[in-house]
């Protein structure tokens, strides 16, 4: 999964799709509308607009439009952290030491 010209998650799509980790891959999947009419849900826009990419912010490209937002997310890039396997995912909530790593951020399955 790519924002602002950055990888910010990978893995196997099984891993992308139903154990989405990275605070940008979960806005698009609640975003996302499905055609089963027994699980209709409500699309849930993501807030704001892109960054410019001829000005890109210092640090995590979506850290303006992130609800997760802490102030290192705005001031460097984050590196790649594993979650399992090759699954990996560039924020900061996955830090192995992150204080504010929700559980449902870690490794969240959602349903196909």
């Amino acid at each position: 999964v790519m924002y602002a010209g950055r990888i910010v998650e990978h893995g196997s799509v099984d891993d992308v799709f139903y154990r989405s980790a990275h605070p940008y891959t979960l806005g698009l999947r609640a975003a996302m509308p499905n055609n089963d009419p027994a699980r209709q849900h409500r699309l849930e826009p993501i807030e704001g607009s892109p960054p410019d990419l001829f000005a890109p912010p210092a640090g995590c490209g979506y850290a303006p439009r992130c609800p997760h937002t802490k102030q290192v997310c705005q001031q460097r890039h984050p590196d790649d952290f594993f979650l399992i396997g090759e699954h990996f995912s560039r924020c900061w909530l996955h830090h192995p030491q992150s204080p504010d790593k929700p559980e449902a951020l870690y490794f969240r399955e959602v349903e196909a």
